[in-house]
């Protein structure tokens, strides 16, 4: 019985642990616009995990345009401030399709402890042509939740 109690114990602890290290990300009002047409997104729930990259998520995909990101989630350590310490920082990376080209960028963020964890993403995608180059203007509002 004490070892029953034990073990049950120990899997709560580890549990406990192991959801510590999960965040779940909203996005919602995702929105592209490509030489004025816009194209919508759906909503959608992201499980994020400390130190692993998401697979890639599709945010639009319409009237030839692909925009899907991956997130990573990074603790972030500082011997110098506590409120650092209590960091989150947020790697976020793009891939846009258009017109059989492939554009990949990267962006950071970071959340503090303070922070109310939510942002307004604004990227723009410049895909060259060989007389003019246009731009796509990705929108969408993503929210971190525990």
């Amino acid at each position: 019985m004490k070892k029953l109690l034990i073990s049950l114990f120990a899997m709560a602890l580890a549990t406990s642990v192991f959801a510590q290290d999960k965040l779940a990300m909203k996005i919602s009002q995702v929105k592209a616009d490509q030489n004025g047409t816009v194209v919508s997104g759906p909503d959608q729930t992201i499980d994020l995990y400390i130190n692993k990259n998401t697979p890639l998520i599709t945010l639009v995909n319409d009237a030839g345009l692909k925009i899907g990101v991956s997130y990573k989630l990074v603790a972030y350590n500082s011997r110098r401030s506590e409120n650092k310490n209590a960091g989150i920082k947020l790697k976020v990376r793009y891939v846009c399709e258009t017109g059989g080209k492939k554009i990949e960028t990267k962006v950071e963020r970071m959340f503090f402890l303070k922070d109310d964890r939510s942002f307004d993403e604004k990227e723009n995608f410049v895909v060259a042509g060989r007389l003019k180059s246009q731009v796509i203007k990705l929108n969408y509002t993503g929210e971190l939740e525990n």
